[in-house]
């Protein structure tokens, strides 16, 4: 004997193949790339890191009188770090308050390391 689907059933039956097609989904957005360099990712080491820090560095108008680290400190060398993290670190370097806070900035000096 056929059995039909009640139409008091329909909804649950259709709700239930919803959930079950988004719980696949989810877990194929979920798996992880058989692609291990992190590059692609858009990470990378602290050597990289520091590297674009130092040539970040050299490229920027430093006012007279301010000599920025030459090296990243206090950073964790064993870890992972977004690229571009080094940049950061310059530009902020740049602006910090050291700089916008000292007798350059009220002098005009600092306004060299905004050029």
């Amino acid at each position: 004997m056929k059995r039909t689907i009640s139409k008091s059933e329909r909804p649950y039956r259709l709700l239930l193949c919803v959930m079950i097609s988004l719980l696949v989904i989810m877990l194929a957005g979920c798996s992880t790339s058989s692609d291990s360099d992190t590059n692609t990712r858009g990470f990378t080491d602290f050597a990289t890191i520091e590297e674009e820090y130092l040539t970040t560095i050299e490229s920027l108008n430093w006012p007279e009188g301010v000599t920025p680290p030459d090296a990243l400190e206090g950073e964790d060398t064993g870890a992972s770090f977004q690229i571009g993290y080094g940049d950061t670190k310059a530009f902020k370097c740049d602006w910090s308050s050291d700089v916008c806070s000292s007798d350059l900035y009220e002098s005009g000096k600092g306004g060299k390391s905004l050029s």
